[in-house]
C-alpha cells in the first residue's frame, strides 16, 4: 500500500468509518493533474453512489488543499487488485490492541480545559511510582503539551536502532513521552486530525513501554481526535474523569464520561479538583467554585468519587517550574494522591511487578542509539 493510500484510509477511518466499510480503496496516486483515487463500489447501491462521491470530495478536499481530487468508481474489481479483507464485527474500524509490555492502561480526561487534569495526571503518576509500580506517562495533548514543563525535562528522546523503538525520557521514576520533546516551546502545531492520530499511534506502539505496571494517558480537553484514536487503537482498563465543582466544568465532564461509555471503557471514578480552599488560619473550608459538581458527574456516570482535592498553596508554582517531586512531597498532596492511586489500583486489579518479573522484563540499554528522527517517522507512515 502506498503512503498516499495509507493516508487516505486513515482520513476515512477517522471521519467516516461507516463509509469506509462499504467501499474498497483500490489505488491512489499523485499525478500532475491531482490525486487519482480508484474505488470499488460493488457493494454500494447505484442510487447512493452519487452521494458517496460528493461525501468523499467534501471530506478529502480540505485535507489536500493544493491538489485536485479525481475519483474513479469501478464495480466488481478483480480479486488480485484488492484482496478480500477478513470481516470484523465493525468493518472499517480498527480493533483495540494491548500495548506491548504494559500491564494496565488508564486515561485521565476532563472534557473541559483548565481544570488541572495534567497536574492530576502527573501527580498520580508520581504516586504510583512511589508505591513501587513501574509507571509510564503519555502526554496525548499534541496541540498543547505540558508534561515536559511539569516534570522539568528538556531532553530529546533517542531511538533504539536494534529494536526500532523510541526510548521514553526518564523523568525521575516516570517514563515520559510528550510531543513537546520534538518542537520548540512556542511553536504551534497546526495539524489536521489524521496526523494527530498517527502521532498517537506511534506514542502507543512505537515507544518502548516494556515492563511497565501502569501507563497513564493524559488526554487533551474535549472528545476529539486524540480520544477517538485512543479508544479505537488501544485496550484501556478504565478512565478517570477530572472536574472542578462549577456547572460549566461539570457539563463537559459528563461528555467525557459519555465518551468512555460509548466505547465500553469503564469509568473508574471522578476526581473533583480545586474542590475547596482550607484557610490556614481558621481551618474553615471555603468553596470558591461552588460545590456538588463531583456528585453530579458521579451520579450520571454511575461511578465513585475517587477524591476531592483542595487548592494547595504553592502547588501551581512548583508544577509550573518543573518541581513535581517537591510538589508531590507536600504532606497533604502526598497523602491525597497516594489514596487516589491505591483506589485506582484496586479498581483495575493492579499488582506490582515481582522481583522475578523485574529481572526478566528489564530492558538492557541499547547498544546503538541515535537522535530520533521523529518527523521522518511521522511522514513515512
Amino acid at each position: 500500500m502506498s503512503q498516499i493510500q495509507d493516508a487516505l484510509e486513515n482520513i476515512l477511518r477517522a471521519q467516516c468509518p461507516q463509509l469506509l466499510s462499504q467501499i474498497i480503496l483500490i489505488s491512489a496516486e499523485t499525478t500532475n493533474e491531482g490525486i487519482h483515487i480508484t474505488i470499488d463500489v460493488a457493494q454500494v447501491d447505484p442510487s447512493q453512489r452519487g452521494t458517496i462521491h460528493q461525501t468523499l470530495i467534501e471530506v478529502l478536499t480540505p485535507e489536500f488543499l493544493e491538489q485536485k481530487i479525481i475519483l474513479q468508481f469501478v464495480s466488481h474489481a478483480k480479486a488480485e487488485q484488492s484482496p478480500p479483507q477478513p470481516q470484523t464485527q465493525n468493518p472499517g474500524v480498527p480493533s483495540p490492541e494491548a500495548i506491548p509490555g504494559v500491564k494496565k492502561v488508564i486515561a485521565v480526561a476532563s472534557g473541559k480545559g483548565g481544570v488541572g487534569k495534567s497536574a492530576v495526571s502527573a501527580l498520580l503518576a508520581v504516586a504510583f511510582a512511589k508505591l513501587g509500580y513501574k509507571t509510564g506517562l503519555i502526554d496525548a495533548d499534541i496541540y498543547g503539551p505540558s508534561q515536559s514543563q511539569i516534570f522539568g525535562v528538556t531532553s530529546k528522546p533517542v531511538a533504539d536502532s536494534e529494536n526500532n523503538k523510541i526510548i521514553p525520557i526518564e523523568a525521575g521514576p516516570i517514563s515520559l513521552m510528550s510531543f513537546s520533546f520534538f518542537i520548540e516551546p512556542m511553536d504551534p502545531v497546526i495539524w489536521r486530525g489524521p496526523m494527530i492520530m498517527k502521532v498517537l499511534q506511534q506514542f502507543f506502539f512505537e515507544v518502548d513501554w516494556q515492563g511497565k505496571d501502569i501507563l497513564i494517558i493524559d488526554l487533551p480537553p474535549g472528545t476529539g481526535d486524540a480520544q477517538l484514536s485512543m479508544a479505537q487503537y488501544i485496550q484501556l482498563n478504565g478512565g478517570v474523569i477530572v472536574t472542578t465543582p462549577q456547572t460549566i466544568s461539570v457539563i463537559d465532564a459528563v461528555k467525557g464520561t459519555a465518551m468512555f461509555q460509548k466505547f465500553n471503557i469503564p469509568v473508574l471514578g471522578v476526581v473533583e479538583n480545586m474542590s475547596h480552599f482550607e484557610c490556614p488560619t481558621c481551618q474553615t473550608h471555603h468553596h470558591l467554585f461552588q460545590s456538588g459538581g463531583a456528585e453530579e458527574v458521579a451520579e450520571l456516570a454511575q461511578a465513585d468519587i475517587l477524591a476531592r482535592l483542595p487548592l494547595y498553596p504553592n502547588l501551581c508554582g512548583l508544577l509550573d517550574t518543573g518541581k513535581v517531586s517537591e510538589a508531590s512531597a507536600i504532606p497533604q498532596v502526598h497523602k491525597a494522591f497516594e489514596t487516589l492511586a491505591l483506589s485506582v489500583a484496586q479498581k483495575i486489579d493492579l499488582t506490582s511487578t515481582s522481583e522475578n518479573e523485574k529481572t526478566m522484563s528489564k530492558t538492557p540499554p541499547p547498544k546503538k542509539q541515535k537522535n530520533a528522527s521523529w518527523w521522518q517517522k511521522i511522514f513515512q507512515k
